[in-house]
């Protein structure tokens, strides 16, 4: 599957970058193709841009790789629910595009589970 990572990063320490790279190395070693903002080109802001600029520009550049990767699903990192661009991401994503949004931990759960036998003779438990 392809994966878009959307996640808390403004005010946090380093844009909260180690938690964008460990999710993305997670995700990887699934054998899942990963979009993260994080290895993205910088967006071209002026040096004088003021904050509320600055991270217009990235979300630009953020819901633009949307359109173009068109992922198969958003994956949410914890917190993500009181950052306003990744709140925005999300909703974009589903809204618009299409494309579902789930938590980490419920997207790393979902790819661990593994099918039960759907007949008892099927189970490992019967007795021979």
């Amino acid at each position: 599957m392809k994966l878009y990572i959307s996640g808390p990063m403004t005010g946090l320490q380093h844009y909260n970058r180690q938690s964008f790279e460990t999710a993305a190395q997670s995700l990887r070693s699934k054998g899942h193709t990963v979009v993260n903002p994080t290895e993205l080109p910088e967006p071209v802001v002026p040096p004088d841009a003021s904050e509320a600029i600055s991270w217009s520009a990235y979300l630009v550049r953020d819901l633009a790789v949307l359109n173009e990767e068109k992922p198969d699903c958003i994956i949410l990192l914890p917190g993500w629910r009181t950052s306003r661009g990744a709140c925005l991401e999300a909703h974009y994503a589903k809204e618009t595009l299409g494309i579902p949004a789930k938590a980490l931990g419920e997207f790393l759960a979902e790819s661990y589970a593994f099918p039960w036998p759907s007949k008892k003779e099927e189970s490992n438990d019967n007795p021979r």
